[in-house]
């Protein structure tokens, strides 16, 4: 028994505990009878009665009154239909995906509020087939999953010619890693299918990235429905896109140069010259016109090809 006799505003509190052990399962009633309450001058108060039932149970006993409900009452992915239609008998269920759906939201609503659910929210999924389970734990341990096979659906393939060979176009932005702060992504248009692609508002160049039969990666620049392969030549603070003009320079000779790991047709004047001209488009100015390329020190400049005709 506890007692508390501190004084509170001129009342006191009483309490009482009292312990009971259970030989069996079965209901017990608790009451207060001829109780009495005295004062310090000896007068009587009554109080109001008490009676409350507790139900015992063993734990058999108590599991057995959980609920065994581990349906779900709506299953869906936010933004598309499920086939078939929900019911909370079937337990599988089909979706087809968006091309580069990376995520998805899946939302469920259980049937018995006593129940758990996981595997709903944001779900990550890649191209192809794939799987979420949605787990319904029923609130005595019985566990139902619902299955949603999901396919990301694949970008039909867009093809172009260039050089003779055939190359398939990257139509997946993650694909494309165009190291080139001169451009910035966007979409352009290639046999009616948008498509990814790259773009400089300077030179009004839209770069694309191909794929060849071995799976190789390289960039063309697109111009209307032509395309020709992207080649940038960078030294120092200058990019030109390198192109190839068929026209030699008033007393110049063609000649191959290689600059890093690639073979460029330039102009140049004698055949042990180490100055090559080199057609192109400077990438931050949109000049175009002959750039001179120092084979021994590795540089470019604009090259002023009338300014040489006169000093000749």
């Amino acid at each position: 028994m506890n007692a508390d006799t501190t004084p509170k505003g001129g009342s006191y509190s009483v309490s009482h505990t009292y312990t009971f052990k259970a030989r069996q399962s079965g209901k017990v009633t608790i009451s207060l009878t001829d109780e009495q309450v005295a004062g310090e001058n000896l007068t009587y108060f009554s109080i109001s009665k008490y009676t409350s039932s507790i139900t015992v149970m063993t734990q058999a006993q108590l599991e057995a009154t959980y609920s065994r409900n581990n349906n779900l009452s709506s299953l869906s992915i936010e933004g598309y239909t499920l086939t078939p239609s929900f019911n909370k008998n079937v337990t599988e269920y089909t979706v087809k995906l968006k091309p580069e759906t990376e995520t998805v939201n899946v939302v469920a609503t259980k049937e018995d509020n006593t129940a758990s659910v996981y595997g709903t929210g944001k779900i990550n999924v890649s191209d192809g087939q794939n799987q979420i389970k949605v787990q319904v734990t029923a609130q005595n341990g019985n566990v139902k999953i619902y299955t949603i096979n999901a396919t990301v659906e694949e970008l039909s393939p867009v093809e172009i010619k260039l050089n003779g060979a055939t190359y398939s176009v990257i139509r997946k932005k993650k694909a494309l890693e165009f190291d080139n702060n001169l451009f910035k992504m966007d979409t352009t248009t290639i046999q009616g299918n948008e498509v990814p692609c790259y773009i400089n508002d300077i030179t009004n160049t839209t770069v694309i990235g191909l794929k060849n039969q071995d799976g190789d990666v390289l960039y063309a620049v697109q111009e209307d429905d032509k395309y020709y392969l992207y080649r940038e030549i960078k030294t120092g603070n200058i990019s030109i896109l390198y192109l190839d003009n068929e026209n030699a320079p008033y007393n110049y000779i063609r000649k191959e140069v290689t600059i890093g790991n690639n073979i460029y047709n330039a102009y140049v004047k004698e055949e042990t010259s180490r100055y090559y001209l080199l057609y192109g488009i400077n990438l931050a100015t949109g000049n175009r016109g002959f750039y001179s390329y120092d084979n021994l020190e590795d540089s470019l400049q604009r090259f002023d090809l009338e300014e040489t005709k006169k000093q000749q």
